[in-house]
């Protein structure tokens, strides 16, 4: 009998894993995906951005015929990776947030990769702070999580997205490793608090809701 029960188990585990193994490698990577989504639109904000990203690159590879320079490659995919990053942390992250919330974010740029979201209006309450803050890395995470999900089914995905996935999987890992801890260098926190480290951000607007603050002012452009 307990033989018998084991075997079934069995079974049960590898017909499982057939199924999934099926649905898995029968996913069709889209490299001109281009959609929209309710808010937050991190998942197909995030596809959004791979297209783009994939675009620009095969563009580039074309221009400059890496099929022959092939180390100008990891280059060029790079730069749009640090550049699109940003671009999925502040708009489709942070702004995904601020958008389900209609507090009217507002975005910016500039060329050494760095990237703010501005809001018109203020949070209503250390939740939606606590949300917004977290939207930035939340976002990249998502479309991380997409990209090594198209880099492992059958069909593949391109290869130029790898730098893409790398830049958005690090991007918590590296805001947790720059902030300053608060317990043993707060004059460094409070200065990245104000200039909105979204790490120092979080931690103040989840003590602030463990001890029943208000919410704090939203920074306006």
């Amino acid at each position: 009998m307990k033989r018998a029960l084991t075997g079934f188990v069995l079974w049960v585990c590898l017909a499982g894993s057939a199924a999934w193994a099926d649905v898995v490698t029968n996913q069709v990577f889209d490299p001109y995906f281009l959609g929209f989504e309710s808010e937050p639109a991190m998942d197909y904000g995030g596809r959004d951005i791979a297209t783009i990203h994939g675009g620009l690159c095969r563009a580039t590879g074309s221009i400059l015929h890496t099929d022959r320079n092939p180390f100008l490659a990891p280059i060029y995919e790079f730069v749009f990776a640090a550049g699109l990053s940003t671009v999925q942390h502040e708009a489709m992250g942070h702004g995904s947030r601020g958008r389900e919330f209609n507090l009217d974010p507002k975005y910016g740029f500039g060329f050494d990769f760095s990237g703010y979201t501005s809001l018109g209006k203020d949070p209503e309450s250390n939740l939606q702070n606590i949300l917004l803050t977290a939207g930035g890395t939340e976002g990249d995470s998502v479309m991380a999580h997409r990209l090594l999900r198209d880099l492992y089914i059958g069909d593949g995905a391109d290869g130029s997205s790898v730098p893409l996935m790398a830049l958005a999987k690090a991007d918590f890992s590296l805001y947790c490793f720059l902030t300053p801890d608060p317990a043993s260098n707060a004059e460094d926190f409070h200065d990245a608090y104000t200039n909105g480290n979204d790490i120092a951000y979080y931690l103040t607007a989840r003590q602030a809701q463990r001890q029943g603050g208000q919410a704090p002012k939203a920074p306006r452009k």
